[in-house]
């Protein structure tokens, strides 16, 4: 199984091996190996990177769609793994990513968290920022799984985990300042702080970290924000990550629009216009559930619209398909 020639392209132009560092030009050419030389590493690495950062635009069905195709690769052959295994006792370091997560997520092997930590420990020590906050998330995993009475342990993993992501955040790496608001937010390792935790979020959304931009709005609604509490920089993140396609972001604006809550005037409209944006967007088909059922809800009491009890219907029973838990009850 030789290793493909556009993924050594590809690989060149991300870390800047002979080229220029580009992120866009590396995509690029792990696309190239990925949909003709069905190169099992780009696969993987393409599901990563679909955001707009890299030329190509936030899709989750594009992202699960190219992590299906590497699990399908590497469930169908044994070579795969063999593969791996000797493109990382090579320093490949997307190989050595790769190998950690398999073995963390058991995929064709036993799962081991020891492994991965082995896996990941090799790339992140070559100064791969991506590889430390693997490591790191992999410590303060192991660290909470520990049971009650191993808190000396539990205090070594965290110390592990701190020292690895202040690695990354060194390289300037957004999953890294993410991590820091994840420790800080559940007092992993260090006293918490919801102060810390926001100001470490905001600089992962401010890099354009999707998720976090949509995990900030949602914290900086609650009480627990104290006095970081802000409706307004709520609404501002939210909406930063709805334009660029999050679900969930949209969701959440479209309630705010429609409840008219946290001092934003009610606006029929504007709660059906995020709405429609989850159902016809590129969400996965599971993570629209909760929208169809509210616009089941808008058409069944026509709040905003014209009533339509067949849209009601044609909406709940897409609800009820997806398992809406609201269905349930």
């Amino acid at each position: 199984m030789a290793v493909s020639t556009n993924y050594n392209l590809g690989y060149q132009c991300y870390f800047g091996i002979e080229k220029t560092k580009s992120y866009e030009k590396a995509a690029k050419y792990f696309q190239i190996a990925a949909e003709e030389e069905e190169d099992v590493i780009s696969c993987y690495i393409l599901a990563s990177m679909i955001s707009e950062e890299f030329g190509l635009p936030y899709s989750p069905q594009k992202s699960y769609s190219w992590y299906q195709k590497f699990l399908s690769k590497v469930e169908q052959s044994s070579k795969v793994l063999e593969k791996l295994k000797e493109m990382g006792s090579k320093g490949d370091l997307l190989a050595l990513i790769i190998l950690g997560h398999i073995y963390q997520e058991g995929i064709t092997v036993k799962e081991s968290i020891e492994k991965a930590i082995e896996y990941y420990t090799e790339a992140a020590k070559k100064g791969f920022s991506t590889a430390q906050c693997l490591l790191a998330h992999s410590f303060i995993i192991s660290a909470s799984l520990l049971e009650e009475g191993k808190d000396e342990l539990a205090e070594q993993l965290y110390k592990q985990a701190s020292f690895w992501v202040d690695k990354a955040v060194e390289a300037d790496d957004r999953n890294a300042f993410e991590i820091k608001g994840r420790m800080y937010e559940g007092g992993f390792g260090v006293e918490q702080s919801y102060e810390k935790a926001i100001y470490w979020y905001t600089r992962a959304a401010e890099k354009g970290l999707i998720e976090t931009q949509t995990w900030l709005a949602g914290l900086l609604s609650e009480e627990e924000a104290g006095a970081e509490q802000s409706y307004e920089k709520s609404i501002y993140w939210y909406t930063k990550a709805a334009e660029r396609g999050h679900y969930l972001a949209q969701h959440n604006l479209g309630m705010i629009f429609f409840c008219g809550i946290d001092g934003v005037e009610q606006s029929y409209e504007k709660a059906l216009y995020w709405f429609m944006r989850v159902v016809e967007g590129d969400a996965l088909e599971r993570d629209k559930a909760d929208t169809y059922y509210v616009l089941s809800k808008i058409y069944e009491n026509g709040e905003g619209i014209e009533k339509s009890l067949p849209k009601a219907k044609e909406f709940y029973d897409k609800a009820v398909e997806l398992g809406a838990w609201e269905t349930h009850y």
